[in-house]
Order: structure tokens, then sequence, then C-alpha cells
């Protein structure tokens, strides 16, 4: 794709690249390897903060064009169609598989009542032992839907209370689940007995979805400014970026740190959106660039593994499980020893297993949800 095509708005395949940055991130991060060498602090479970920062900046991007456009928002039967067919059939497929794997494996084996709550994606609403108790990471899949919901309906809110101002009322979104993510999060921390999971409530990560709103609303209202300052976007990458090293430092200063079982409020309220604002800030400065190509973002592998990331994301544990498991004792015990080695044996297969799951169930599901909202009015967005 030419700089020209870029700049008009095609598909920024970048942002495949940063999906596999926060896929990886994750893959080591289950297999025990973070770099944690002050002040080079990186930890893996912050790729789930990079998903939810794209999840915000991408869904909301079609509401915030209409917004400030003074348009009606986009139809939530077509929105619906392309969310349901995106996350639900690749979910569902996983649900049914890790199922089955603990009951032939004999590992604690879902109730009825828990794979109700799973297939319903409410989970999260229930007991707290059962937030991870199919697959470590399906919990955020449960946040990402119930944010899905509680958009389009901000979104429709602010739209009546702000209706001669567009601008304002994305604001008002913004500001509005900053404000419920932070008190909803400090309550959750305060009022969740200790060494158990306290944040569960979509509620308390509408904050950090909002910083990926946030991000799409400066680039519609001053991304073309901002294409004009490169020296003002090094300054801002180069801040963010310091930024995410001086959080995840003050975050393993606070002891034995882990996001859901912070060290203190302070922690618990401030290093999630901190961690999120810079990686908006970051996304931003990728999105205002004036050349498509990015080497990191932009290579075919980096692509391929962004397009499976997905997969990736829900298959990954099971992989590294079966590996370890199904390895002589003595290999497996020296790769429980060696988190950094153990991942890079494991990304491999771990890639295979998630292309064929991606060519055998998500890219189906991708299409039937096109060709279905095909047949309504299309919204307006910039395709990312």
């Amino acid at each position: 794709m030419s700089d020209d095509q870029f700049l008009a708005g095609e598909r920024d395949t970048a942002l495949d690249g940063w999906r596999a940055i926060a896929a990886l991130l994750i893959v080591f991060c289950h297999c025990g390897s973070d770099l944690r060498r002050p002040p080079f602090v990186v930890f893996g479970f912050s790729g789930v903060h990079l998903f939810f920062v794209l999840s915000g900046y991408l869904i909301s991007k079609p509401y915030l064009a209409c917004l400030i456009a003074g348009q009606p928002l986009p139809s939530w039967r077509r929105y619906a169609l392309r969310r349901f067919t995106r996350i639900y059939p690749a979910f569902i497929v996983a649900l049914a598989f890790y199922t089955l794997m603990r009951v032939a494996a004999h590992l604690h084996p879902p109730s009825t009542a828990s794979l109700i709550s799973h297939a319903l994606l409410v989970f999260n609403w229930g007991d707290r032992a059962d937030f991870f108790s199919l697959n470590a990471v399906m919990w955020s899949l449960a946040i990402e839907v119930q944010f899905y919901v509680i958009l389009p309906m901000a979104a429709g809110i602010a739209a009546r209370v702000a209706s001669d101002n567009g601008q304002r009322a994305a604001l008002m979104i913004i500001i509005g689940f900053v404000l419920v993510g932070l008190v909803s999060r400090a309550l959750e921390y305060s009022t969740s007995p200790f060494g158990t999971v306290r944040f569960r409530l979509p509620f308390s990560f509408l904050d950090l979805f909002a910083m990926g709103i946030l991000a799409g609303y400066v680039e519609l209202t001053y991304g073309t400014w901002l294409r004009l300052q490169l020296a003002s976007r090094w300054v801002l990458g180069i801040s963010a970026g310091v930024s995410v090293l001086a959080l995840n430092n003050w975050a393993l200063a606070g002891g034995s740190f882990d996001w859901f079982t912070p060290p203190s409020i302070q922690h618990a309220c401030l290093y999630p959106i901190g961690l999120c604002a810079a990686f908006a800030l970051l996304l931003l400065v990728l999105r205002s660039r004036t050349r498509h190509h990015v080497p990191a973002l932009t290579s075919r592998v980096a692509i391929f593994l962004g397009q499976i990331s997905y997969s990736v994301y829900l298959y990954h544990i099971a992989v590294e499980y079966t590996l370890l498991a199904v390895a002589p004792k003595r290999i497996s015990t020296w790769l429980g020893g060696h988190n950094f080695i153990y991942g890079l044996v494991s990304l491999p297969l771990v890639v295979v297993v998630s292309y064929i799951a991606y060519r055998l169930v998500e890219a189906p599901a991708i299409s039937w949800g096109a060709r279905l909202s095909a047949r309504s009015q299309p919204i307006p967005v910039t395709r990312s």
C-alpha cells in the first residue's frame, strides 16, 4: 500500500503489528518470562492493557466520528452483528475445547452453572473462584463484550445530553468512563478480600478503554495538525516509552506485584490507567505518522501474528500446558526452570495451533459477519 493510500484512510497494518506485540507479551508472560531488570521493566500482562486500548480506539471510532460530525449514531444491529461474529464463534469453540480438555485430563471440570455463565460471558459477576477457572485469559473477553454493550448506550446518552455539540458529547464519554473506572476500581480494591481477584466488574476497566477512545478523539479532531509536527511526535513517543518503564518500575518497587492483587490502592487506581495512557499516546503517535511502512510493525511476520492474535490469545495456555505435560519429565522440568526458553519453544507450536483455529473458525466467522452486515446501511468509519 502506498503512502497516499495510507493517508487517505486505508487499513493500517501497523495495528496488526501492535496486536502481535500484545499477544507475544501474554504468551511469554504465561511461560513465566517478564522483563524485570530495572530500569527496563515490562510486565507481560500489560499485553492485556494494550488490547484494551486498541479495542477502545477501534470500537469507538465510528461513534466518535458520528458524534463529531453531528450525524446519527451507527446502527446497533450492524454493530452488534459484527462484534458477535468477530468474538463469539471463536470463543465458544475455545470454551468447548477447554471444557473437553479439563474433563479428559480430570483438571477440575466446570460445573453446569459455570459452563452456562462462561457461555453467556457473564462469569465475572459470579464466584471469584470462577474467574480463572476454565482459561486464565477468558476473563478479559467477558470484560470486552460487556464494554461492547456499554459503549453504544453511553454514546446514545451523550448524544442526547449534548445534542448541540458533538465534540462535547465525545468528551463526556471519555470523562465519564475515566471517573467510573477509577471509582469502581477503588471500591473493588477496598471491599474485596485480600489475596483474591479484586477487579471483576466491567466498570473497573472503563477508564482503560477510555484511553483508546481518547486517542481516537484526538486523531479525529487534531490528527491533521499532529501529522505536521514531527518533533512533537518524537517528544510524545519518547515520553510515552519512558512512562511505561517508569510505571512498571514503580509497580515492581511496590513488592510482589500482580495486576489483580496490587500492593496498594494507589497502584490499583493509577498504574493501569497510567499504563494505558502511555499506550494510547504511542498509538496516537503511530497513527499520526506520514509514512505507512514501519519495519517492526508492518513486516509480514508481524502482520501475520497480528491477524491470528485472537486465536493465539485463546489457545496459547493449552499449548504451553500440553508441551510440559507430554515432554519427558527431565525436559519439562528444565523448561519450567528456563522461562524464556520455554516461551521460545512454545511459540512455534502456539502459532501453528492458532493459525489452524483462525482458518477453521475465525476467518469464516469474520466473512459471515461481513456478508450479513453488508445488507445493512454502512457506518462511517476509517478502516484501521
